[in-house]
């Protein structure tokens, strides 16, 4: 059924708006001369608490809200400048989508709560709704206006171009936008103010007397410094949550206007912009990441390690050190996070080199290292000093070079938390085993415990050949890599934050071992064990001869 045959099938809304206390003079539209307006059909106009409204069906009505607009001259912060009610926390209203009756009374009692609060107890929410409505009801300029980077001290620069203001150009993120520009734009100061209370949205207009009247007695005395001077003031306004808001005022430069002391009786118009903070800090906070300086060392940009590296990169850490001297090879792109796009002009590349280029552009405020020699060679060399990484991930999958890494740790005595983590063949089994240094317990004990819990036999070979350019590969998913990188940094993010300190563990997790039967092998005893079962023999895995990690107080 098309929207016109619904509304002329509708039912006596006109019944139903007179069953809301308030509501008067309801004028229900013609159904010869119903008109569309955005995919909404127009149903009535009515008067309620003073002002004059009109009531549109959507498209998709009753499953979206109806839309109110208001006719008369209504100032206020949840509706824009053409009429259109923005109700507050609509996603909340809980509403029967087969009960059209029941969605329109619950509509406009919303709009009378939104309407009857009042300026002082409303404040809160007109303070988050503020930065949004503002060019709705201002003077404002409808350039695009983006805070670049976290704002430092009382002053700062910002570029205007042709559709847009970048304030904080010394940001990484601003060379990002510039990268491909030919263009060069002057550079042009502001002043950043900060406000104790919002300005009250009475007319269309801001003056300065109103924006002065606002600022914290701090921001006051820099004004009056700088009126003659500046033409740009970024004003700062904090939410109860803690996060910053920014709206940019412009001054009128007439040489003929002297700004005296006496601001606040100055009724001068300004000029406004809405400001988006699409700062770095911002961007992470808004994430839900960390800002973490501490130095993270990821060994392996394989299948596993890419993941690894991209999630510490979106958690947070900004300093990481990678190490690979692999290629990134045309057979291994779909199991690696960076895909076939990255090989440079179809050219086999190095691994940590093109995870590098990926992460830094996917997040351009970390800082990679990369090292593009065998981990062995930069040790024995020692050309990486492991001594400066608070946390150092293994994701090189082979035995012997795990226990390489683990005794060359002990026996340089470096005090760090070590993380090593392998998939068995076909993802049959991830493995995750946490180790603090000051701790007993080491990749060797696990090797030569009684409890080194495996699934797969020993004496088999699981490798895939294919030609012998395109070598042999252990098979598993992608999927499998995934959940084993996200669990090691899940492990590392809990130990950062001292929500769940990493001790001397390993985890095991059971996977699928459907093909790898189907394909002939056989499985180990532990195939039979509970998660339960696994999880508990597991914590037992320190061996009290080990000649690695030695004899020490059990700390666990």
């Amino acid at each position: 059924m098309s929207l016109s045959q619904k509304v002329q099938n509708m039912p006596d809304y006109k019944n139903i708006l007179e069953k809301i206390i308030g509501i008067e003079n309801i004028v229900i539209a013609d159904k010869s001369k119903l008109y569309n307006n955005h995919d909404s059909q127009f149903i009535c106009t009515f008067d309620f608490l003073g002002e004059k409204f009109e009531l549109f069906l959507p498209k998709y009505f009753p499953i979206h809200l109806p839309k109110l607009t208001v006719l008369t001259d209504l100032i206020h912060s949840h509706i824009d400048k053409k009429g259109v009610v923005c109700l507050q926390n609509q996603e909340d209203i809980d509403y029967d989508i087969e009960n059209e009756e029941e969605v329109i009374i619950k509509t406009i009692n919303s709009l009378r709560n939104l309407l009857l609060v009042s300026e002082e107890e409303n404040s809160k929410e007109i303070k988050y709704e503020f930065n949004d409505y503002l060019p709705f009801y201002l003077n404002y300029c409808e350039k695009k206006c983006l805070l670049c980077s976290s704002i430092n001290g009382d002053k700062g620069q910002l570029v205007i171009e042709e559709n847009r203001i970048l304030i904080g150009i010394d940001s990484t993120l601003y060379k990002c936008y510039k990268k491909n520009s030919n263009k060069n734009y002057p550079f042009r100061n502001y002043i950043h103010l900060e406000l104790h209370s919002l300005p009250k949205i009475t007319t269309s207009n801001l003056m300065i007397n109103e924006l002065y009247n606002c600022l914290t007695k701090s921001s006051q005395k820099k004004m009056e410094k700088e009126m003659n001077k500046a033409q740009f003031f970024l004003c700062e306004y904090k939410l109860d949550n803690g996060i910053k808001n920014y709206f940019l005022t412009e001054l009128e430069q007439n040489k003929s206007i002297v700004y005296k002391n006496n601001i606040s009786t100055f009724d001068t118009c300004i000029k406004i912009y809405n400001v988006r903070d699409i700062s770095f800090e911002f961007l992470r906070t808004r994430g839900g990441s960390i800002q973490a300086d501490e130095d993270v060392l990821v060994i392996g940009c394989g299948s596993v390690g890419s993941e690894v590296v991209e999630l510490l990169s979106s958690s947070g850490f900004l300093n990481l050190s990678i190490v690979d001297y692999d290629l990134l090879k045309y057979e291994n792109t779909y199991r690696n996070l960076t895909g076939f796009i990255y090989l440079n002009h179809l050219e086999e590349s190095n691994k940590a080199e093109v995870l590098k280029c990926f992460t830094e552009f996917k997040y351009p405020d970390v800082n990679i290292t990369i090292y593009k020699e065998n981990i062995v060679e930069l040790l024995k060399c020692t050309k990486l000093n492991l001594k400066k990484y608070k946390y150092i991930i293994v994701c090189v999958g082979n035995n012997i070079l795990h226990k390489y890494i683990n005794k060359y740790i002990y026996d340089n005595n470096i005090n760090t938390k070590l993380i090593f983590g392998w998939l068995e063949p076909y993802g049959i089994a991830e493995h995750i085993l946490t180790i603090d240094t000051s701790k007993p317990g080491c990749y060797n004990c696990l090797c030569k415990s009684t409890n080194n819990i495996h699934f797969t036999t020993d004496d088999v070979d699981y490798k895939i050949r294919n030609n012998v350019c395109a070598g042999s590969y252990t098979p598993y998913g992608k999927v499998s890599t995934v959940r084993l990188a996200t669990s090691i940094v899940d492990l590392l993010l809990n130990d950062y934050s001292s929500y769940s300190p990493l001790g001397n563990k390993h985890f095991i997790r059971k996977g699928n071992f459907k093909k790898y039967l189907q394909d002939g092998y056989k499985l180990t005893k532990y195939a039979n064990y509970t998660q339960e079962e696994l999880d508990s023999i597991s914590k037992d895995f320190v061996y009290e001869g080990c000649d690695i990690c030695g004899k020490r107080s059990n700390n666990i």
